[in-house]
């Protein structure tokens, strides 16, 4: 567990004071970061945290764009994270983490060693590691915050996905509950007839057990996300969606100056999925058995968009511009399931109220005009 610090220190380099925060596990801490161009004014707890990783995504978009802009225009380093950790409306948890990497700047220490936290998300830090001037720090802030901005779109855009389709079954779900449990008994109270309407409970039994089948995959799916790659209408989506995500992932890492080899390892770590574990078991065997890379992830045949790539890199030698590739393809596969899914989901839910409206008119119809309810005695 560690602790979050609001602190007011005054600063004697900048001749200032000013609030901010700093995170560790107890002041003690605080006080070995700090050199003697600050003094502390007042230092308190205001939150506790739990875990190591600290900083969401949203907030590494922040951090890279906002330093990349900063320093593009000519500011220093330094003076660009002073920016950051003393604007108050700058989130307190990014500030806390900040101001540690700034006081160890401040102390002369390298982009490597200031930027190591583990609050940091851990491809920022591999990719900060390996910069070695100012303009290698530059690029990699760049392709970073462009990274972390698609992140959180391809998050949004699964999410509507998902989402959308789920309460679409839900409202039906509600309607149909609304209409056999209140509406209908109502109406054959009010015209003394039983109005039975078959087609409700039918449709509602379907609807419940779709809606407990998705729950139950969402279930299952944070457990072993293998059990989602199997389920015939949604592998193929999941699978796109796994591989964009490692491939752009690749893509990143090495863009910013990192090994082939190296960043497949730190993406395969750093990716939550049983499934793409097991479908790359085999090529980490044979990377540790001293096979070339490109040699095994060419003989991936479950996979043949892969195989067949790095048969062709195999023969160019670009690993940069086959992930760029892949990258966009398997994106490509991703968005256009996601706009089948936006394009059948309305049509199917007018076509279904359209079923329920058409079905009641006529189980009213059969029960009123045909079975001779009386309407004068209501």
């Amino acid at each position: 567990m560690k602790k979050l610090y609001e602190v007011f220190v005054y600063d004697k380099l900048l001749k200032t004071s000013y609030k901010t925060y700093f995170i560790g596990k107890n002041d003690q801490e605080f006080f070995g970061f700090l050199s003697y161009d600050f003094k502390i004014i007042n230092i308190k707890v205001v939150n506790l945290i739990f875990g190591s990783k600290v900083l969401s995504t949203s907030s590494m978009k922040f951090l890279t764009s906002n330093l990349y802009i900063l320093l593009d225009s000519g500011v220093s380093l330094l003076d660009a994270l002073s920016f950051v950790i003393m604007n108050n409306e700058v989130d307190s948890l990014l500030r806390g983490v900040l101001f540690k990497s700034y006081l160890i700047l401040r102390k002369g220490s390298d982009l490597k060693t200031s930027f190591t936290f583990k609050e940091y998300d851990d491809y920022f830090i591999y990719s900060i590691s390996i910069c070695k001037n100012k303009s290698s720090f530059i690029n990699v802030l760049k392709s970073l915050s462009n990274y972390y901005e698609n992140v959180e779109l391809t998050r949004s855009t699964l999410s509507k996905s998902t989402l959308y389709p789920f309460m679409v079954l839900t409202s039906i779900l509600f309607l149909l509950t609304f209409l056999k449990l209140y509406f209908l008994p109502k109406i054959s109270l009010l015209l003394n007839t039983t109005i039975t309407f078959r087609f409700s409970t039918f449709m509602l039994v379907s609807f419940l057990f779709l809606n407990l089948s998705f729950f139950i995959i969402f279930i299952l799916s944070k457990k072993n996300d293998i059990y989602v790659s199997k389920i015939p209408f949604l592998k193929n989506f999941y699978k796109n969606y796994l591989f964009y995500k490692f491939s752009r992932d690749i893509n990143l890492l090495i863009h910013n100056g990192l090994s082939l080899y190296y960043a497949f390892n730190i993406v395969i770590s750093n990716i939550n999925s049983n499934y793409l574990a097991l479908k790359f078991t085999n090529i980490a065997v044979m990377l540790e058995s001293g096979f070339d890379i490109i040699n095994a992830f060419s003989e991936i045949k479950d996979i043949p968009e892969f195989a067949l790539a790095f048969s062709l890199t195999e023969k160019t030698g670009n690993s940069k511009e086959l992930f760029n590739y892949l990258e966009k393809f398997f994106y490509q596969k991703f968005t256009l399931f996601v706009d089948k899914v936006y394009k059948l989901i309305e049509p199917f839910f007018l076509l279904i109220l359209s079923i329920i409206v058409a079905s009641l008119t006529y189980e009213l119809y059969t029960n009123i005009f045909l079975n001779g309810v009386d309407l004068s005695e209501l």
